[in-house]
């Protein structure tokens, strides 16, 4: 995917509505750490929450919905509205010819303005094979020191998908050890590993809230080495944000490659944890532009949002 494009901020429409109490609270956030001039974008996407339930009927067709994400829409210039996940588990046979694709575009009207609804068919790759490293039962990153006192539990946070089988022995490349503690169901990608070697005592850090389009963050590729990156899109999960069997992610205008699982990503201005790196979700059919948008799907790389992970389960950050 190309870098984010700031210009594309001036493509989201004025809303026709203001603010309820829970959105102040998220527009106060965003003013803190001086991204004021997303307002209009937070505002949209929860007027977008709200609106999703009108697009039952067209969802009911498309197969292996996963997501649901307002932001920006690459193939169509930037465009803000909202982007449909569809992820293919396997291509083969799935689609063998463009036309097979299915309905790519159409639209929802929200607050008398009509937004664009793009589908985008995506294979999922993990980057398991990659705070200290895993080197064992993959190769992954451990993302950040958390603790949930109301589970009694503290560890590295991890992505689920990097520990297989659950019950594995984890060992990392600072010499610790240790084995999964905490999960979250089969829906949340991420855990938590005890080790025998914890980082120094650190102060706790809120996670960062709201997670919007446009915003940018840092992501710690390596020891040392951080990028700069821009949320491009967020999770909706019709409306459903404080439950474990709705995970909430976001995607970003960088493609990490194998072993690149688990990057932190954090908000650098107040340095507040924004989430966890899982991998890629790449278009079945690279290159081709479906009917009525004007490039072809880009690839993106998507993250577990840490405010869920604080909300529903309790975890506190310790970056």
């Amino acid at each position: 995917m190309a870098d984010f494009d700031r210009e594309w901020l001036g493509n989201v429409p004025r809303p026709g509505y203001g603010f309820d109490d829970g959105a102040q609270i998220g527009l106060r956030r965003l003013e803190e750490r001086g991204n004021g001039d997303l307002g209009d974008v937070w505002l949209w996407s929860n007027r977008i929450a709200a609106a999703l339930p009108q697009l039952r009927e067209q969802l009911s067709g498309i197969p292996f919905v996963s997501r649901i994400a307002a932001g920006f829409i690459e193939e169509l210039d930037g465009a803000f509205g909202v982007i449909v996940y569809a992820e293919v588990p396997d291509n083969e046979g799935f689609v063998q010819d463009p036309d097979d694709v299915g309905r790519s575009r159409f639209s929802m009207s929200v607050d008398d303005v009509s937004l664009p609804v793009v589908v985008r068919y995506t294979v999922l790759e993990e980057h398991w094979r990659t705070a200290p490293h895993v080197t064992a039962p993959t190769q992954a990153r451990a993302s950040c020191w958390v603790k949930s006192h109301s589970r009694h539990r503290e560890g590295w946070l991890v992505p689920r998908h990097a520990v297989d089988p659950i019950s594995a022995r984890v060992a990392f490349d600072d010499g610790g050890t240790g084995r999964v503690i905490d999960a979250y169901g089969g829906c949340i990608d991420a855990v938590v590993v005890s080790s025998t070697m914890p980082p120094p005592a650190r102060a706790p850090s809120r996670a960062s809230w709201p997670v919007v389009a446009g915003q940018p963050l840092v992501l710690s590729a390596s020891r040392g080495h951080h990028i700069n990156v821009t949320v491009v899109d967020t999770d909706m999960n019709l409306g459903v944000l404080g439950s474990i069997l709705f995970p909430v992610r976001f995607s970003i205008d960088w493609t990490g490659l194998p072993g690149d699982s688990g990057a932190f990503i954090v908000d650098d201005t107040l340095r507040e944890p924004a989430g966890m790196y899982l991998g890629v979700l790449r278009p079945i059919l690279e290159g081709y532009v479906p009917p009525g948008l004007q490039s072809a799907p880009p690839a993106t790389g998507y993250a577990q949002t840490c405010h869920q992970l604080e909300t529903a389960s309790g975890l506190e950050f310790y970056p």
